[in-house]
């Protein structure tokens, strides 16, 4: 008697799924500096996508407002909060730094893209993109992408069953740039010169990466995020030498500006005390140069940005995903270390990294 064909084709299912399910490696890396079952939750749900990139839906607590409230003046401070408020450790080591290219467009369709290149010779890479839910933040949900080599993690480190993965609770804190719920991203860009210090006695300070946080859990558009700066001391601190931030920043208006932080008159070091003076400027394109009178830009930062302009104005900025793909492209450098796009109608993610041209989707 033959077995009925729904009764053969459920025992095969079951093989093919006990065999995957056999066959897939035991991610067996120790946790041990967690404070809490949430923290536990957001570690062990980590998604390995390859050696070099992996995606993590924060479920814990990072504690923004007590660290906004306490202020924070640079890369130190927020790896000494997050060795204390988020795990059992005294202090982390590390630094923030972040080359890359980005512009905005416009789909035939209207669309707005905020599309966006990250460049640095890290030796041994490890990205990763974090979703936080609005319910976690307080504010909006949002997607964003962190540099782990921020917080010491390196390639292949996330599965090797060794490498303690505490750390990645503060994986809200490493990230390069990012989108919300709301339609508005944010991404980081380096440049020359001493880092940026405001001294304000009236505002609490912000640091780079934290900033960017701020932004994506509580602004809603470029206005919102320009005042989210305008409200804080802004410190570019705990870097290598000579080197400061500015920021690329669009809503689903399609209104883009760069906000950087410079001193007045000629490129030069700030005074015992002196601080920096914000300023925003509407542009759809930008690198690491500053904008603020040609303050001292590399030449090949200027050969990228003028390659993006030139697109987008030929275009009169309209660009398929294609052509956006093909634009990053031409602005990408040997050490990009991933390319994104972000549609802020959508509120999708197209990520490619390692120049490998694979591309994974994901919707906010």
């Amino acid at each position: 008697m033959k077995a009925p064909v729904s009764i053969i084709s459920a025992a095969i299912l079951i093989s093919i799924a006990f065999s995957a399910e056999a066959s897939r490696p035991e991610r067996t890396n120790p946790a041990r500096l967690l404070k809490d079952t949430r923290q536990e939750r957001t570690v062990g749900g980590i998604e390995v996508i390859d050696d070099c990139f992996s995606t993590m839906t924060y479920r814990a607590d990072y504690r923004l407002d007590k660290l906004l409230e306490r202020g924070c003046a640079g890369t130190a401070p927020l790896l000494g909060f997050i060795g204390e408020e988020l795990l059992d450790m005294a202090a982390m080591q590390g630094e923030l730094r972040a080359a890359c290219s980005a512009f905005t467009c416009r789909t035939p369709k209207g669309d707005v893209l905020f599309c966006r290149n990250f460049d640095y010779p890290f030796k041994a890479p490890s990205e990763m993109l974090v979703r936080v839910p609005a319910k976690v933040s307080g504010g909006n949900a949002s997607l964003s992408i962190a540099s782990l080599n921020f917080l010491e993690y390196s390639k292949g480190q996330l599965q090797d069953g060794r490498t303690d993965l505490s750390k990645l609770v503060g994986a809200p804190y490493a990230l390069m740039d990012g989108m919300n719920g709301k339609g508005l991203a944010i991404c980081v860009l380096e440049v020359d010169g001493m880092g940026a210090q405001q001294f304000d006695k009236s505002k609490k300070a912000i640091s780079t990466s934290v900033a960017m946080r701020h932004v994506l859990d509580h602004a809603s558009n470029v206005d919102e995020a320009v005042e989210i700066f305008r409200e804080h001391n802004f410190f570019a601190h705990g870097t290598r030498q000579k080197s400061s931030y500015h920021f690329f920043v669009a809503d689903r208006s399609g209104r883009s500006v760069v906000i950087e932080y410079v001193l007045p008159g000629k490129f030069r070091g700030p005074r015992s005390g002196e601080s920096f003076e914000m300023k925003v400027f509407e542009v759809s394109s930008e690198a690491n140069n500053y904008i603020w009178q040609d303050w001292d830009n590399p030449k090949e930062s200027h050969t990228r940005d003028n390659a993006m302009k030139a697109a987008l104005m030929a275009s009169k900025g309209v660009l398929d995903e294609s052509q956006a793909w093909k634009l990053l492209g031409q602005a990408a450098q040997g050490h990009t270390r991933w390319s994104v796009i972000y549609n802020l109608t959508k509120r999708t993610a197209d990520i490619s990294w390692e120049l490998s041209g694979r591309t994974e989707h994901f919707k906010l």
